[in-house]
């Protein structure tokens, strides 16, 4: 009988010996009809409709398998297909309940389509009802169309693609009735994101559940891992059955390095965490030349990944003396019996490793055990593929996983019968070659003269790079992040392949070390200039509030709401220009459009000490509005080209940190500035518009020259820091293929009608209602509290309540990175500033009431960092995120507008109106913060349940990135 497997579009040479693993481990005839590794269709033949269940059944790269009713390059084909093969079995259905499904891949039918496809089978005349959710029968008719490479390549060839307004013919089309489904979903189970036990070095749980099949680990079987870290392979084995157990040659990687005595070791828990720990023996520090195991045919498999050399050289257990003797300390016990005993080791060949390796594996290997080895290999095309080779052992399958510059495959052997060698590998094997260290790695991958190799010409074992692949990348040798486009190489680092899987699973592993260099590299080099210039820019907007105890409003003759009038005119054109900023910021790179927004706002501040009249003022505060529009949205995107999710609304609070330091240190600076008698012709409250706004044109066009635009073009980065920089970024987002995307509709819609950005906008609208209010008038509450106090003397006790703010302005968000959550800190800051206001209602004591500004300055102000990480954090790509970012400013700042009519001369002195709103503001982001939180949480599990490959079946790379955060492996992050 013929099936039809549907496999996943990811780890394309593995998938067919997968297969054939499977089928020689159960026992299964197997024969493939049809393979082609750039389609998810495979047509086999089995025995039986068991023996089609059972093999993928564990397989992790199939999908499911259908028992194949037909096929054709036509519908009219098809339908001929189906009559010749089934019409005898039709009967068996007749009565059943029944669904048709209509599965296009590389192509996209409308619902109506749909249903005209389906309706062109009513000749089967099944009479059973239908059934869509649960239905005896499940029937699929799958379309395959050619991928955007192949339409690509046509093209070129001179056939060329079906014109746009035409619609493209299906390449080959299937229908099946369904069988059974694969273990793909245990990939979920066993992710690393979820394990309580992982290092730099772990493979992801996809790889290591590929490797376990490949190497037939099962019930009543004997596992070894001799790199066993911390224990990825083994759980991946043990979850098919297999007793597993390893070793490595630094006992801290398998015990934990911080692990109290009454824990369980760290590879232990990972055998608990999943209910596997009968499967799992134990661990010993030991490696291959020094292994306390017999040399006797014991092992039914061997699963490792040899350390590569490449972050520092390669060990092995030993001295460098070998004549030395254990130190004895001073109790008489060897030092190497004491439980914190560290075993010396000394300089170890790459070579020689994968030479001990074969050796080992011929020792203690059973007959026909296999053994599944990585190894990492060169991409250059003028090299042949060099694979280790021993007599004994008969290579069954080489799978690769094609990063840029290089790649690392998977090598499957069988132990032969005592007699029986492998013909090809009767070459001259010579001597191993000793003390290969990191930098001779790159030579071994190229040359051939260390141990017997097995030679691969390109031809016989063909592939192209997929945007899905990735590598893990070390410190020091970070290979480049290039990326081939249509199969030709890019010098773009920015155009790198995708660093998720289709599930959204990061493929980059970091070294941490490495990793907090480039961010303390990038912190000094960026954060100082934008806090500065935000410093700034906080101090040219709210410098009016202490110019008015100087007599501002005095001057210009302000009466009545004049006032507020002026206050007012700055938000709307602030709010008008929000997003059409942010856009611009994005369209002409961050590194000119802060300065250059930073230089125009010092301009309209030096211009504001020059109005005499109302109208005047109004005409300065309305430019210096569309000048400050784009800056904090600005700087926030600006800075989401650098930082990863968990690390940016610390970043984000250094600088808004600034809005509550403008506050202590512009009521600093203002004092100083009034004691002077003038500047120039300009005294009193003139001079402070002066004095502040030339400051900041001097700082802007410093900033001209020290603001970098992005990680590719930052002078002060190494070649590898720019690619750790970017790979960091696109491991956090889903299908990203390129960072810096042009500005598409699709996906700015995405970004401002994101449930959470429309959400955590309407928050931080509320939020700033009490900020704008705390900035424009606490020297107008400090002045009702202590009214006989002199100008001077008001402005300084402003000061205090900004210092606190600023404190938890950088807590929380500190927190919130090292949590990694933001949720908990936006429920965290209400309830401060419903104290502050409960308390400015309830007393008129002078003492309680300027305390009160301690605790609303406490919540309020790190609203700014956390809400424009939060919305930058869910979504995807870059041009959504600066819509994003910018709507949430634009909306948040109507707070601002508001809160200019928050307290209102005839309000005073106590302002219960203005404080009362501040209560049932801050009362609501309360309520609003809670309720995201759990909406957040109940659809990342209405996520999780959703499959994931079906939904995205038939789409192609760029549909796939338009989904933005409606692509379903995309899961908040609250």
């Amino acid at each position: 009988m013929e099936y039809l497997i549907r496999f996943a579009q990811t780890h394309e040479t593995f998938r067919r010996p997968e297969l054939e693993a499977l089928a020689s481990l159960q026992g299964i005839d197997l024969e493939i009809l049809f393979y082609d590794r750039f389609s998810p269709y495979c047509i086999v033949k089995l025995q039986s409709e068991q023996d089609a269940r059972s093999l993928v059944s564990r397989s992790i790269l199939a999908k499911d398998i259908v028992e194949l009713w037909g096929q054709g390059t036509t519908y009219e084909e098809l339908h001929a297909d189906v009559r010749r093969r089934t019409h005898h079995r039709w009967a068996d259905y007749l009565k059943t309940s029944f669904r048709f499904t209509v599965e296009s891949f590389g192509g996209r039918r409308t619902m109506e389509a749909k249903r005209d496809i389906i309706q062109s089978f009513s000749y089967v005349a099944f009479e059973g009802p239908i059934d869509l959710k649960n239905p005896d029968e499940d029937f699929w008719v799958m379309e395959e169309y050619l991928s955007p490479q192949e339409l690509a390549a046509k093209s070129t060839n001179g056939t060329g693609p079906a014109p746009p307004n035409e619609p493209r013919a299906p390449l080959k089309i299937y229908l099946g009735r369904w069988v059974g489904n694969s273990s793909r979903d245990v990939i979920n189970k066993y992710d690393l994101k979820k394990r309580g036990y992982i290092s730099t070095t772990s493979m992801d749980a996809e790889l290591t559940l590929i490797t376990a099949n490949m190497a037939h680990a099962a019930p009543g079987k004997f596992f070894y891992d001799p790199f066993v870290g911390t224990g990825s392979f083994c759980v991946a084995a043990a979850h098919f059955g297999a007793a597993t157990f390893g070793s490595d040659i630094d006992g801290r990687s398998f015990r934990g390095k911080d692990r109290k005595p009454d824990e369980p070791i760290g590879l232990l828990a990972n055998f608990q965490q999943y209910g596997i720990a009968d499967r799992y023996m134990d661990a010993f520090t030991s490696d291959l030349t020094n292994s306390p195991l017999r040399p006797c045919q014991l092992l039914d498999g061997i699963v490792c990944d040899p350390p590569y050399g490449v972050r520092e050289g390669l060990r092995v257990l030993g001295m460098r003396d070998g004549r030395a003797k254990p130190e004895v300390i001073i109790d008489g016990v060897p030092s190497h019996l004491r439980p914190d005993y560290i075993a010396p080791k000394k300089p170890y060949g790459f070579e020689a490793m994968l030479n001990d390796i074969l050796a080992f594996a011929c020792q203690t290997l059973v007959t026909h055990g296999r053994l599944a080895m990585w190894m990492p290999t060169s991409n250059d095309e003028d090299v042949d593929l060099l694979i280790p080779m021993h007599p004994n052992l008969q290579v069954i399958s080489v799978s690769v996983q094609p990063f840029s510059n290089w790649s690392r495959r998977l090598i499957v052997y069988r132990r032969l019968p005592e007699g029986e060698t492998s013909d090809i590998s009767l070459a001259r094997r010579k001597a191993d070659a000793e003390g290969v260290n990191a930098d001779e790695l790159n030579a071994f991958r190229k040359k051939r003269d260390a141990i017997t190799l097995l030679r691969i010409k390109r031809g016989g074992l063909s592939w192209r790079p997929r945007p899905t692949s990735l590598s893990r990348l070390h410190k020091g040798k970070m290979p480049s992040l290039t990326h081939e486009e249509n199969f030709v190489g890019s010098k773009d680092p920015s155009q790198a392949q995708a660093a998720t899987d289709q599930h959204g699973r990061a493929l980059f592993q970091f070294d941490k070390a490495a990793e907090r260099r480039l961010r303390w590299k990038m912190d000094l080099y960026i954060l100082p200039t934008v806090s500065l210039l935000y410093l700034f820019c906080f101090i040219d907007r709210a410098n009016i509030g202490n110019a008015k105890l100087a007599g501002f409003d005095k001057d210009l003759g302000l009466t009545g709401y004049g006032y507020n009038h002026v206050l007012s005119v700055f938000y709307i054109s602030y709010i008008i220009f929000e997003i059409p900023g942010s856009l611009c910021c994005k369209w002409m790179g961050p590194g000119w459009f802060i300065p250059l927004s930073a230089l125009l706002f010092g301009v309209s501040s030096v211009a504001t000490a020059f109005v005499n009249t109302i109208h005047q003022a109004s005409g300065v505060r309305f430019l210096l509005g569309v000048a400050e529009a784009g800056m904090m949205p600005g700087i926030a995107y600006y800075l989401s080209r650098w930082y990863r999710r968990s690390e940016l609304a610390f970043r984000l609070s250094t600088y808004i940190v600034m809005a509550p330091l403008a506050g202590a240190f512009g009521g600093l600076l203002a004092s100083g500035i009034l004691k002077l008698d003038h500047f120039g012709s300009l005294h009193t409250w003139r001079m402070l518009f002066a004095v502040e706004g030339i400051i900041t044109i001097g700082l802007a066009i410093i900033s001209f020259c020290t603001l970098t635009d992005r990680p590719e073009t930052a002078r002060w980065l190494s070649q590898g820091e720019k690619d750790l920089a970017i790979a960091r970024l696109k491991s956090e987002r889903v299908a990203t293929t390129v960072l810096l995307d042009k500005i598409d509709t699709k996906k700015l819609l995405r970004g401002i009608f994101s449930p959470v950005t429309l959400a955590t906008s309407l928050i931080f609208l509320l939020d700033n209602i009490t900020v704008g209010g705390l900035a424009f008038f606490a020297p107008t509450i400090v002045k009702t509290i202590y009214p006989d106090s002199s100008v001077i003397h008001q402005q300084l006790l402003t000061v205090p309540p900004y210092i606190v703010g600023a404190f938890f302005t950088l807590l929380l968000p500190f927190l919130s990175w090292q949590f990694d959550r933001r949720m908990p800190f936006f429920v965290a800051g209400p309830p401060l500033m419903m104290a502050g206001y409960i308390m400015f209602l309830t007393s008129t004591d002078a003492k309680v009431r300027y305390g009160a500004t301690f605790l609303i300055a406490s919540g309020a102000f790190a609203f700014g960092a956390l809400c424009n990480a939060h919305v930058s954090n869910n979504v995807i790509s870059d041009t959504a995120r600066s819509a994003a970012i910018g709507t949430n400013v634009m909306i948040g700042h109507i707070g601002g507008l508001i809160s200019t009519w928050s307290f209102l001369e005839f309000d005073a002195p106590n302002y219960p109106i203005g404080n009362g709103l501040n209560l049932a503001t801050s009362s609501t982001c309360l309520i609003l913060s809670g309720l995201l939180w759990v909406w957040m949480h109940r659809d990342n599990r209405k996520r999780e349940r959703t499959d994931i490959d079906n939904a995205l079946s038939g789409l192609s790379v760029s549909q796939i990135q338009d989904l933005d955060w409606r692509n379903p492996a995309f899961k908040w992050r609250p």
